[in-house]
C-alpha cells in the first residue's frame, strides 16, 4: 500500500472519530514500520469494524487517481492539487 493512502486513510477516520487521533497517530506508525496497510492493522486488531472500514476506503477511493506510466494508485491529500506526480515512479495521475 502507499503512503498516501496510509495518510488517506488515517485523515478520513480522525474526520470521522472513530478512534482517537493519538490511537491512530500510533497505528499509523506501526504499519509504517511493519510495512503493512493501516486499516489492515487497525481491522486486524478489532480496532475497526467492518462497517467503518468499508465506509473509510470508499471515500479515500474517490480522492485516488491511477498512474498514466505504472498504474498504481496515489491517493490526493489535502493541499494536493490534480497535477501531483504519481507517488511510485512520478508519472502524471490520469482523471478519476
Amino acid at each position: 500500500m502507499s503512503k498516501s493512502a496510509d495518510l488517506a486513510f488515517h485523515l478520513i477516520a480522525q474526520q470521522r472519530k472513530v478512534l482517537p487521533r493519538a490511537r491512530l497517530d500510533s497505528a499509523l506508525e506501526q504499519a509504517t514500520k511493519k510495512g503493512v496497510p493501516l486499516e489492515e492493522l487497525l481491522f486486524d486488531a478489532g480496532n475497526l469494524g467492518v462497517e467503518d472500514l468499508e465506509k473509510i476506503i470508499s471515500i479515500r477511493e474517490r480522492h485516488g487517481r491511477a498512474c498514466a506510466a505504472c498504474g498504481e494508485k496515489t491517493y490526493l491529500l489535502p493541499g494536493d492539487t490534480p497535477k501531483k506526480p504519481c507517488e511510485r515512479c512520478g508519472g502524471a495521475l490520469l482523471a478519476p
